[in-house]
């Protein structure tokens, strides 16, 4: 019994996790394209914050598009050029 509760826990915080930083991709994704499109930082970063776990659903499969044209599928790479770039979140 105790390991099912145990394991029960773990795969909540895995996918609490796991969702946290998936929507952190998509927000340095739109951050990014924000910035390509001639966007200020601070422009950017208010469009980026707006991108909740809902919407980033829906960006989801052109953020792996593009991660994987630009970055190599490497999303924590991306996620670290956009924060380079002055990414907040």
């Amino acid at each position: 019994m105790e390991l099912v509760i145990f394991a029960t826990i773990v795969i909540f915080i895995a996918f609490f996790f796991l969702m946290k930083r998936g929507t952190k991709a998509v927000q340095a994704y739109v951050y990014l394209a924000a910035r390509s499109e001639g966007k200020s930082e601070f422009d950017a970063n208010d469009i980026a914050s707006r991108i909740d776990t809902h919407s980033a659903g829906h960006l989801n499969q052109a953020m792996l598009v593009f991660c994987k044209h630009c970055y190599g599928e490497g999303q924590l790479a991306m996620i670290s050029s956009a924060r380079l770039d002055g990414f907040r979140k």
